[in-house]
């Protein structure tokens, strides 16, 4: 999570950070792979969405947490294929995904946040959850 936190802080664009977050978080799933299976070169160059398959086959994972990884995809996919993010359509879009998140209910919101700040708390907590998980495949070996 150091790391993390220490890349993002060098990115101010939300389009940039959140391209960076994805990419942690297919790290933190290479890592739970590598810890499952003793051939990952093939896994690690799979998509992300098969991997997300794979680790859901395992059932390490609730299935709140293989939607919201899917979602975070498709976020990903959002600001990625979109040019202009910085209009009223695409933080409604943005913002709609965020509410399909479960850990998005779980947030005490009296005041407006948001939805970038949204995403951010929410993958943070995946991420979280990534590290639990894999911390307890090294401690089960």
């Amino acid at each position: 999570m150091a790391m993390m936190d220490k890349t993002l802080g060098a990115y101010e664009e939300p389009r940039a950070s959140v391209l960076v977050i994805h990419l942690f978080l297919e790290y933190s799933m290479n890592k739970i792979l590598s810890k499952l299976f003793k051939n990952t070169d093939k896994l690690e160059k799979m998509s992300f969405a098969r991997k997300v398959t794979i680790l859901d086959a395992v059932g390490l994972f609730s299935k709140d947490l293989i939607k919201d990884i899917g979602i975070v995809n498709d976020v990903r996919n959002l600001f990625a294929h979109e040019i202009k993010i910085e209009s009223d359509d695409f933080e409604n879009k943005f913002l709609n995904k965020m509410k399909t998140i479960s850990f998005y209910k779980e947030l005490n919101m009296s005041d407006p946040i948001d939805a970038f700040n949204i995403f951010s708390l929410v993958t943070i907590r995946i991420l979280r959850l990534l590290e639990g998980i894999y911390n307890n495949l090294i401690n089960q070996k």
